[in-house]
């Protein structure tokens, strides 16, 4: 997800760059960000927006989030399976996560 403006995204990798060169922006408030059916988001579910970066929990509450529910072990799924999975698992290893 980001800000039509851009700010806030990172621009420090080629990924990012010829991300925001794709004809579909996964801006706030769009369509394209909107969580995917049949999911639906109940009213007692935790949704956490990212604007920067490759893995749910760096930059977001996520971290914060799962410890204080209690969670220790986590299985990272997704669409991005060279991306962002490799960067969520390595991620909640190195917080001390079983993933």
């Amino acid at each position: 997800e980001s800000r039509p403006d851009g700010r806030g995204a990172n621009r420090n990798a080629r990924l990012f760059r010829a991300a925001a060169r794709l004809p579909v922006q996964q801006h706030t408030g769009t369509t394209t960000v909107r969580v995917a059916a049949p999911i639906q988001v109940a009213d007692e579910d935790l949704v956490v927006r990212r604007l920067h970066g490759l893995s749910p929990l760096a930059g977001t509450d996520v971290d914060a989030l799962l410890r204080n529910l209690g969670c220790r072990t986590l299985v990272v799924t997704g669409v991005s399976a060279n991306v962002a999975i490799p960067n969520a698992v390595f991620d909640a290893v190195n917080l001390g996560y079983t993933a």
